[in-house]
């Protein structure tokens, strides 16, 4: 029985030992950042690129969405070599034609004809492309069903690109075929992705540096230096982050990255590849030739990670591309455990002897790092399962004690918070200066605040996470050795959210198995170990409501709802933060730097003033001035006079055909190196300036002394 707790315990501790080890690991190294060309004249014509969206064509409303994701894409990452496509396949189906197919592809080629029209006077080839594949009958999924689904997709048009067969396109007679031959390099993206401005020369640029370069090695059949394939680092989009409780729990700290920054990450910076999580550019050459006759016909769901191990992948942490988090437990639910499924079917590719596309067995070429990945996908998917069984092992046996017992599953699932709390309070006390100490344990605090309801409630949902992985292993083991069919299931994102329940009985029907496991737990205690009721009671509890919270965290954020009122906690956060903003241009902006407010402040590692402004900044300075003179934080008289000293100065700086330039030094007046217009930082010191005389309007019909 000893022995038998020991092997419980495990996978439930290795989940300790390995985040340490990685928080570790990632303490010490630093970015490992890739060397990239400077593509700012544009990218060149041997790198020509598509951006290419893989998706089902669902509905009408759905395409033109997504076509106007493609045109946001081309406005954010303007370049003349740079192409948009919309992959589109038919739904499953039980017929090779339906007669929604024409609709559906006639709604998508007038959208992309729309865009080709409307950006025609720029182009020289039609800059955005649709294409559709024909269904073929899949014996294992039971219908018709577009080939291998979003892998055979993105194959299938690096088959069309270089002109070989078995594309299985419904093409149309206008594709410059010639042209499509001279695309080098694919930008691969989800329909709910977001791609930012200038993310695609980042992406050329590193690929295109030489010692990025990927090389292919017959001899062991995949990429050994370099790399094929680039994968940025993934964010949460700020909207999808704030439209539940429980995307703003789960997304917390995402999503706002006004300046990209660099991350550490261990399987890039320790071992110099990556994890390919289906979104990012790969070298079409490169990539075909790694997976060429790799993969067993449809056996594989989770083909991301399978690619990225044939293909090397360079993970960029300094580039991101945002995407949207679900916004309930059961979408999310629905996702973990598809990539359960998709984690277990490459399995096999664990072992000496692997299947080839030809169904032959020939030798793994994998190295032992690509295995740990394929291996501590499978360890993590087993801790929900192995922690509820420790839980039932220590509550109804006296082998071990139930209470210590309990105190090492809660320091498992906890694991995040305490490394967290322990490197944040280090780092806070390195200085020797109480104010940087405050400022670090300040932040520690509101991470804290964010990470301690993502834990609660990963020990709330435990239960159903639990019975819901257990649910894919073995659905996977029975489709692989059993019946041979539905292994390529599979949901879109859009398609989960869309489907997922309403209301409280839709979740207690999704998540029931919760609830029966813990009255299970209750009645095996009420038999053999009652008194361990007192410690177990409070999980008991949890995992029979759980259903309920996960209804209640779902809840959509009620668009344009009003706020009545505010309490008096609200109001005096509200105005302690104006006034600390408003602290800032009162402590810095005086007669030094002319009236100008500094860029910035610097508190870490030494007290700096950067004495740079631009337009922008100005007009913040004499909005804040006039909002501080409402709030009362300064009188009329000395507002007049802040903004007057302000303007004195504008009048003296030099301008290049009236427009003000983007950046100035505050105490020289002079204007920073390199000189130019910025449209942006000028459209805003317009907008400011007319609110600020409208503002200073209404001095003359409101009492002197107000509020």
């Amino acid at each position: 029985a000893l022995v038998f707790a020991v092997l419980l315990a495990i996978i439930p501790a290795s989940e300790l030992a390995i985040t340490f080890v990685n928080r570790l690991v990632n303490s010490v190294l630093k970015p490992n950042l890739l060397p990239k060309m400077d593509l700012q004249n544009g990218i060149p014509e041997k790198a020509r690129t598509v951006v290419v969206v893989p998706t089902l064509l669902t509905d009408n409303a759905a395409i033109a969405e997504l076509c106007g994701n493609l045109e946001v894409y081309h406005l954010a990452n303007r370049d003349k070599e740079l192409f948009f496509a919309l992959l589109g396949d038919l739904p499953d189906a039980d017929g090779e034609i339906m007669p929604t197919d024409e609709k559906l592809c006639a709604a998508a080629r007038k959208n992309i004809a729309e865009f080709n029209q409307k950006y025609e006077a720029e182009e020289t080839a039609p800059r955005f492309m649709f294409f559709t594949r024909r269904r073929t009958w899949n014996k294992g999924e039971g219908k018709w069903i577009c080939h291998e689904r979003k892998r055979g997709n993105l194959h299938a048009f690096n088959l069309l690109l270089r002109g070989l067969p078995g594309a299985n396109y419904a093409l149309d007679r206008a594709i410059d075929f010639d042209f499509l031959k001279t695309i080098r390099y694919v930008i691969t993206l989800d329909a709910d992705t977001q791609m930012p401005r200038e993310t695609a020369r980042k992406l050329i640029g590193t690929i295109e540096h030489p010692l990025n370069r990927p090389f292919f090695d017959e001899s062991v059949g995949r990429v050994t230096k370099g790399y094929a394939v680039l994968q940025p680092r993934i964010e949460i989009s700020l909207p999808s982050a704030s439209r539940s409780v429980f995307a703003r729990i789960f997304s917390a700290s995402k999503g706002y990255d006004p300046y990209t920054s660099a991350v550490s990450d261990v399987y890039q910076d320790l071992f110099s590849e990556g994890s390919f999580v289906g979104k990012g550019l790969y070298d079409v050459d490169a990539f075909e030739a790694a997976l060429d006759r790799r993969i067993p016909e449809n056996k594989l769901l989770s083909h991301d990670l399978f690619e990225g191990l044939y293909a090397r992948v360079a993970l960029l942490t300094d580039v991101a591309l945002y995407d949207d988090y679900p916004s309930n437990y059961e979408s999310y639910a629905k996702r973990n455990h598809r990539w359960t499924r998709g984690d277990w079917q490459i399995a096999r590719w664990l072992l000496p002897l692997v299947p080839n596309a030809t169904g032959r067995i020939v030798r793994n070429r994998l190295p032992l790092i690509a295995r740990w990945k394929i291996l501590d996908n499978l360890r993590r998917s087993l801790v929900a399962p192995s922690l509820i069984l420790w839980f039932v092992f220590a509550w109804a046996t006296s082998i071990v004690s139930p209470l210590a017992a309990t105190i090492f599953a809660v320091i498992i699932l906890t694991t995040p918070l305490y490394l967290h709390v322990a490197s944040g309070s280090m780092a806070a006390v390195e200085t020797d200066q109480w104010k940087k100490i405050h400022i670090g344990f300040s932040n520690l605090w509101s991470d804290v605040k964010t990470i301690v309801p993502q834990m609660f409630f990963r020990l709330v949902f435990l239960a159903h996470e639990a019975a819901l992985t257990t649910d894919a292993i073995w659905r996977i083991a029975y489709r692989k050795f059993v019946s041979g069919k539905r292994l390529l299931e599979w949901q879109t994102a859009a398609q989960s959210e869309r489907l997922s329940k309403k209301n409280v009985s839709g979740y207690f029907g999704f998540m029931w198995i919760s609830p029966a496991i813990a009255f299970g737990i209750c009645f095996l205690l009420i038999v053999f170990q009652p008194m361990n009721l007192i410690i177990a009671a409070p999980f008991l509890l949890i995992w029979i409501i759980a259903p309920f919270i996960a209804f209640r965290l779902g809840q959509p954020k009620e668009k344009n709802q009003l706020i009545n009122k505010l309490d008096e906690g609200d109001i005096r956060w509200l105005r302690h933060t104006a006034r600390r903003t408003w602290r800032y241009f009162e402590t810095f902006v005086g007669e030094t730097d002319h009236w100008l407010p500094p860029d910035n402040f610097q508190q870490d590692p030494a007290d700096t003033i950067a004495h740079r402004t631009s337009p922008t900044n100005i007009g913040l300075l004499l909005l804040s001035t006039l909002a501080a003179r409402d709030f009362g934080f300064i009188g009329t008289l000395e507002t007049i006079e802040r903004i007057e000293l302000t303007l004195m100065t504008m009048e003296r700086l030099p301008r290049f055909r009236g427009h003000f330039l983007n950046w100035y030094d505050t105490r020289s007046l002079e204007p920073l190196e390199p000189q130019y217009v910025s449209s942006v930082d000028s459209g805003n010191l317009a907008g400011h300036l007319i609110a600020v005389a409208e503002g200073c309007r209404e001095f003359a019909d409101t009492p002197l002394f107000g509020e």
